[in-house]
């Protein structure tokens, strides 16, 4: 009795050490590739070999023949290719679930169809956007990361680009704008901050530059101007045909005042670059003294919406001068080269001048300068505004300008 029951059950364990084997191979990687390349082969070479035998085998194009096996071969091969590139290669259609919020790669197809909170994997792989999402496209609020985490924009969105109010950081997620956008630029009001976290403008924005009125701060986030920008600049010809007490309510920052004689003063409004001159008996009514031309120490001007710094440009832009050739300095022109010059920046010769500091800090006198230093002076008018052109030399690039009433 013990013998049948041994042999039973060696017959059983042999078979079943069989079915182990057989099911152990039909389950490696290998073997499973080795069958279905051989069932892919196999059904591409009895698909072609088929000759068709009768006319309904074909397709008929124009004069020729086309057999319906082979259009139906380079559909299916064009079908397991693009399934091959989907699925292995760029797989867009893979998604999941991390802490109950939908993650899907910038190209998934299922992204298309997704409305609500979602997150956006760049091609790297890092988490490039969270928040709202519509028929594939980033709308709502949500927030962009860089590929080291930092968040670059909080915000409104619409249609993939910064759209209504957010705020766009520097690396380290340190604050660079606040306020509104259109088209991913600065459009309408918002501040400016530096790197360093000071404030930097307030005020109104265009196209990304700040554009109409605006406040500039210095970099102790202390006002220093309120005025009219454009393009980035300060608009210096809104200074001219003010009063110097307008001007000192629209500059509040350093400035230094040179007396000099028959009652001529010039004023540098040093942190926005700018010089003025004027003469005390020159007052109205209400004994104001009126500024008629302002120089500011740039060797470019925005023109157009472009910057501009050689003669060439400005010809092309305003035209005929209405006066070039050489012209002796004047004393304000003569301390904004001085400024210049004390700046680092050697494209006028150095100006002679005598300086007496008086008891403050801010205020000097002019007690001799040279009346006969010349430079080359074009000159342009256009829409009511003088424009002055100092250069060291005929042609090539200005130094400074000014822009005065004409």
């Amino acid at each position: 009795m013990e013998n049948i029951l041994q042999v039973l059950i060696n017959a059983i364990k042999s078979r079943l050490i069989g079915l182990y084997t057989m099911f152990k191979l039909w389950t490696t990687p290998s073997y499973i590739r080795t069958r279905i390349t051989t069932v892919i082969r196999q059904f591409f070479t009895q698909a072609l070999s088929v000759k068709p035998r009768h006319k309904k085998d074909y397709y008929t194009i124009s004069k020729w023949l086309v057999s319906k096996r082979l259009v139906y071969f380079i559909v299916l091969a064009v079908g397991v290719l693009c399934a091959f590139y989907l699925l292995l290669i760029n797989p867009i259609f893979s998604f999941n679930h991390v802490a109950g919020i939908r993650e899907y790669y910038y190209n998934a197809l299922p992204l298309r169809f997704v409305d609500g909170t979602a997150r956006i994997k760049a091609k790297s792989g890092y988490v490039a956007y969270e928040g709202n999402v519509s028929k594939g496209e980033v709308i709502g609020k949500g927030t962009l990361y860089s590929k080291a985490g930092d968040t670059v924009y909080i915000g409104d969105f619409a249609a993939n680009k910064f759209e209504g109010s957010g705020k766009a950081y520097y690396p380290a997620e340190i604050l660079k704008y606040e306020g509104t956008f259109s088209n991913n630029l600065y459009e309408g009001e918002g501040t400016l901050y530096r790197q360093n976290g000071s404030m930097e403008y307030a005020g109104a924005f265009s196209k990304g530059k700040k554009d109409g009125k605006g406040i500039l701060y210095n970099a102790s986030s202390n006002q220093i101007y309120e005025g009219l920008f454009s393009q980035d600049e300060i608009v210096y010809s809104d200074l001219i045909g003010k009063s110097t007490a307008e001007i000192g309510e629209a500059y509040t920052g350093e400035i230094a005042f040179y007396l000099g004689d028959n009652n001529q003063f010039v004023s540098c409004l040093k942190e926005i670059d700018a010089v003025y001159q004027g003469d005390s008996t020159d007052t109205n009514i209400e004994d104001e003294i009126m500024v008629d031309i302002v120089y500011i120490s740039h060797n470019y001007i925005t023109l157009g919406g472009q910057r501009v710094s050689s003669v060439a440009e400005l010809i092309d832009y305003f035209g005929t001068p209405s006066y070039q050739g050489y012209t002796k300095l004047k004393l304000a022109e003569q301390i904004v080269i001085k400024n210049m010059i004390e700046k680092g920046d050697t494209s006028f010769d150095k100006v002679s001048m005598d300086i007496v500091p008086s008891n403050t800090n801010d205020v000097f006198s002019v007690t001799g300068y040279s009346r006969n230093q010349t430079v080359y002076l074009y000159t342009f008018l256009k829409d009511g505004v003088e424009y002055q052109f100092f250069c060291p030399e005929k042609r090539g690039d200005f130094g400074f300008y000014g822009v005065a009433t004409y």
